[in-house]
């Protein structure tokens, strides 16, 4: 049942943190991207942990990417951990806190990503 999903405390709970986390990297990254930069935005870096630094560049629609990831990631966390629920509510909320982490991970991935711009 769906209603007794949104009833559950810890998937409520769950889901406004995975939420606001996705709230935050959107916002964040919206308000770091500047189309009038053209390809001055840093896509990936190889080898960064050696003295040789190869960085490669792409454009505000590239770091628009993680825009997209962070909203694909909580949709379909919610989608399958709705799914999983009735079944398994353990496998439901692991599922939500990992989609958390991997929330996380991109905002710091995107700052980082930023920050060497």
């Amino acid at each position: 049942m769906i209603t007794k999903y949104f009833h559950d405390r810890a998937v409520l709970l769950f889901l406004i943190i995975n939420s606001v986390i996705t709230v935050t990297g959107v916002l964040f990254v919206l308000f770091h991207i500047d189309a009038s930069k053209g390809s001055a935005y840093i896509i990936q870096c190889r080898l960064c942990d050696t003295a040789a630094h190869e960085f490669r560049g792409g454009s505000a629609f590239d770091m628009s990417a993680f825009i997209l990831f962070l909203l694909a990631t909580f949709g379909f966390s919610l989608f399958i951990s709705r799914r999983v629920y009735n079944e398994r509510r353990h496998v439901a909320l692991a599922m939500l806190v990992m989609s958390g982490l991997l929330g996380i991970f991109a905002v710091i991935v995107s700052y980082s990503l930023f920050s060497l711009r």
